[in-house]
């Protein structure tokens, strides 16, 4: 009977060891329970942040698209204004200034090099060409002495307008395929 208290001391370190180990594994399972979650509140944030980051790029994206858009119509439509001035003011018989003054700020402000000095180049043709019709108005329609009278005034004057009128006209083309070239550039 000396060994009769073992059994219920065994049982007893048994049932204290059991408890032990039940709460070391339940202190263990609580602190792992909770660096998985603070670690799956690292990534969610992380995740929140890229989410958050993506979706303002994405906004930006949108904001410089919409303001290339708008660019490029205003563009288009600045191009459209110069090309119907040009093509009105080469007609007319006396142009409105107000026109060609509209059209220099339009391609001041919105066209590139190439179609500016296109531009430039044209204005200058047909500042030519109105020169030379006016100095043949002035020449009026008196008739010469003789048709081979090809020194008189108005025959020179008239020869100086044709010449002038060709080279406006290509400087127009000119310009027009500037512009055509500089639009296909900017919208592709």
């Amino acid at each position: 009977m000396a060994w009769d208290w073992i059994t219920p001391v065994g049982s007893g370190v048994v049932a204290v060891a059991g408890l032990t180990f039940g709460w070391a594994t339940t202190v263990r399972s609580q602190r792992q329970t909770a660096d998985l979650a603070r670690e799956g509140n690292r990534h969610a944030q992380a995740l929140a942040e890229l989410a958050g980051e993506q979706g303002r790029r994405l906004e930006e994206l949108r904001h410089e698209q919409a303001g290339s858009d708008r660019r490029g119509q205003r563009l288009e439509e600045s191009y459209l204004e110069v090309a119907t001035t040009v093509v009105r003011v080469s007609s007319a018989p006396l142009p409105d200034a107000e026109d060609l003054v509209r059209a220099r700020v339009l391609v001041g402000l919105f066209a590139e090099g190439p179609v500016r000095e296109a531009f430039d180049a044209w204005l200058d043709r047909f500042e030519k060409l109105r020169y030379a019709l006016g100095k043949q108005a002035e020449a009026g329609d008196e008739p010469t002495g003789s048709t081979r009278d090809l020194h008189s005034p108005r025959d020179m004057w008239r020869r100086q307008a044709n010449d002038a009128r060709l080279k406006e006209v290509d400087a127009r083309e000119r310009l027009m395929t500037a512009m055509a070239a500089h639009l296909g550039r900017s919208s592709s």
